[in-house]
């Protein structure tokens, strides 16, 4: 992708589903290996655009904030231009952010969202992202609290979105335009209203919203929460559990023989220079903490640039 883009000829890929899995997993009915699916690849023709463009509609799930005073709020405005900021790594300038209000029985029924069933199609969290609107923009929601009956640091790690390019079932809101937030990188760690924003540019914030919009133009994790799985880029900092832990550490990569949690990689053993125990300063890092600074590599960068969610 950095050189150019994909070479022609005929291209295969793999897809899966938690039914497939189903098959495979103990205690799981219902499972299936003959599923169907229909996709569809948009191609851009031409050399990687160095910069580009994208569009915010946030939509306030809140008891806290409507649309009118959303705007002009202090804390609202540091979080939407932390936001622009963590993007503006990436050569894409956030170009505006319009926020929407909901309907009041929208409030009520996800101002507190459960992201227990966030992997459920049906789900609260999946019924919520229906209330956006047509157009070609990321989609924010931003709600007064996630709750969860998971293991704590568990919320929203993985949860997926969905860009708003075809009808809503919603067509009334309540939109104000913030103005243009392209502001220059970042050199140094953000602090908690910061940190809040990685969230959702890796979404959160006062209000908050489930940190998903990272993952949905196209990023991974460099690491994964237990060390032992990996995004495929090339220039993001792995952190190998076996490697980067101590022995004791060590000895519960992969699972724990006494039945507790396994081991997990932390920004305190993932922050060496190094391509094997690395990738805590990155925005893209499991966890979020105090000493998270939020940076984007280059082909991370690639990546975000190729979403066909980004424009010239």
């Amino acid at each position: 992708m950095l050189d150019g883009g994909l070479p022609g000829g005929t291209w295969t890929l793999a897809v899966n589903d938690y039914a497939f899995e189903c098959l495979t997993t103990p205690d799981c009915d219902g499972g299936t290996a003959s599923n169907t699916y229909d996709l569809s690849v948009l191609v851009r023709p031409g050399p990687l655009a160095p910069t580009g463009q994208m569009a915010v509609d946030a939509y306030l799930v809140s008891a806290k904030l409507d649309a009118g005073t959303a705007v002009n709020h202090p804390a609202v405005r540091r979080f939407a231009n932390q936001y622009g900021t963590f993007y503006a790594q990436a050569g894409v300038c956030v170009s505006t952010v319009t926020f929407h209000d909901v309907p009041d029985w929208a409030k009520a029924k996800y101002a507190s969202l459960s992201v227990d069933d966030a992997d459920i199609p049906c789900g609260e969290l999946r019924q919520m992202f229906t209330l956006a609107e047509p157009g070609r923009a990321m989609e924010l929601f931003l709600v007064d609290e996630l709750v969860t009956t998971r293991t704590p640091g568990g919320v929203g790690e993985s949860i997926t979105g969905s860009m708003a390019t075809s009808p809503a079932r919603r067509r009334s809101t309540a939109p104000s335009a913030a103005g243009r937030l392209c502001p220059e990188p970042i050199s140094s760690p953000p602090p908690a209203a910061e940190r809040a924003s990685a969230k959702a540019a890796a979404p959160t914030g006062s209000p908050t919203s489930p940190p998903t919009r990272r993952h949905f133009l196209g990023l991974y994790h460099p690491s994964e929460s237990g060390g032992d799985f990996f995004d495929p880029l090339v220039d993001t900092a792995a952190c190998v559990c076996q490697l980067c832990l101590s022995a004791s550490g060590a000895a519960l990569c992969g699972g724990n023989p006494d039945g507790g949690l396994p081991a997990q990689v932390l920004p305190q053993n993932c922050s060496l220079a190094s391509q094997e125990c690395g990738g805590a300063n990155l925005l893209m890092f499991w966890v979020i903490t105090s000493t998270s600074v939020g940076n984007v590599t280059p082909e991370q960068s690639a990546v975000v640039r190729a979403n066909p969610l980004i424009s010239p």
